[in-house]
């Protein structure tokens, strides 16, 4: 006679059904807790390395309702729905809703930054970006020696460049087509973060551009690290409050704390209102992409159009942002 009875095929389809709603609960909770996950980014690094992935928590939370509704669970599903419309409106409505209406009429700049990827060997696509879109100014990051023979391509049509490569992450420049009434790259504490500084003469008016790429907040100290370097930056560039444009790879989305306090410090708005998420890194896995390639402008700055661009090769995609630039006086 066996020692051991082997379950009832009932007994044990009863066993799987309980774990799997059990899994879709524990699943509905994991996704409700990541949409909180902004309101203690600030204090917590695992919640500041969670904020990121709004998008995919709301979606997430979506389909976990629809299997709720399917199974005829419609409290449940109705409670999972409800909680995710409330984080689309905290989380995603203010994106899709600008501060201010879009800028009508033609642009007076357009700006191009992308994060090159300082070991990226096609190179060929940024400069067939740059030949389709032919922006007026280019800020580019993790700029490595290897980039810049390819790069020396672009002085017939942007003469006026500053530019620091590394062999790393810290490498970065400016290239323009108008003049440049200053460049220089400059450093922040601590580590030091490198960032572009540039004031470009746009028709009678003087714009300055800021191109900033802080430390990757893969640990706690670097995430204290990173908050550190956009403070530091905000706290010596942040006073020029008209004409002003800060953008480049934050490593940071905008559900961060520290992106509040950055844009605050400098008086700037995000580019992306009224324009969507736009999901830059990383660029090979979209269903984990995630918006932490930004441009920010002072408020006397229209936006006219913003979008992604598409692969160069990086694990970051560029951002081409058409703006409108008030004359001086006005």
């Amino acid at each position: 006679m066996p020692l051991t009875s082997t379950p009832a095929p009932g007994t044990a389809r009863q066993l799987l059904r309980r774990t799997s709603w059990i899994a879709l609960y524990a699943l509905a909770a994991i996704l409700l807790g990541g949409t909180l996950s902004p309101e203690f980014a600030a204090r917590i690094w695992y919640c500041e390395i969670a904020c990121h992935f709004q998008v995919q928590y709301i979606l997430g939370l979506a389909m976990v309702a629809s299997v709720f509704a399917v199974t005829r669970r419609r409290w449940t599903a109705g409670v999972v729905i409800l909680a995710a419309l409330l984080a689309f409106v905290v989380r995603w409505m203010p994106i899709y809703w600008p501060e201010v209406p879009r800028a009508q009429g033609p642009r007076s700049l357009r700006l191009l930054s992308a994060n090159l990827r300082f070991n990226n060997d096609s190179h060929e696509l940024f400069l067939e970006l740059i030949d389709r879109e032919r922006p007026d100014v280019i800020l580019v990051f993790e700029l490595s020696p290897e980039w810049l023979p390819d790069l020396q391509l672009l002085s017939r049509d942007y003469p006026h460049s500053k530019v620091l490569p590394s062999p790393g992450h810290s490498g970065c420049g400016v290239y323009s087509r108008l003049p440049l009434e200053y460049a220089a790259i400059d450093g922040v504490d601590p580590d030091p973060c490198l960032v572009v500084v540039a004031r470009v003469l746009v028709k009678d008016a003087v714009v300055s551009i800021f191109g900033v790429h802080p430390l990757a907040p893969y640990t706690y100290n670097e995430m204290l690290q990173r908050n550190s370097q956009l403070a530091n930056f905000a706290e010596r560039f942040g006073q020029n409050r008209r004409s002003t444009i800060i953008a480049g790879d934050f490593n940071t989305s905008g559900w961060s704390p520290c992106f509040g306090q950055v844009m605050r410090a400098t008086g700037t708005r995000d580019t992306r209102c009224g324009f969507g998420v736009s999901a830059t890194f990383p660029a090979r896995y979209w269903p984990v992409m995630i918006p932490i390639d930004h441009c920010l402008v002072s408020q006397d700055i229209g936006v006219v159009d913003r979008r992604v661009g598409p692969s160069i090769g990086s694990d970051h995609l560029p951002i081409i942002v058409d703006l409108q630039i008030t004359e001086a006086g006005k």
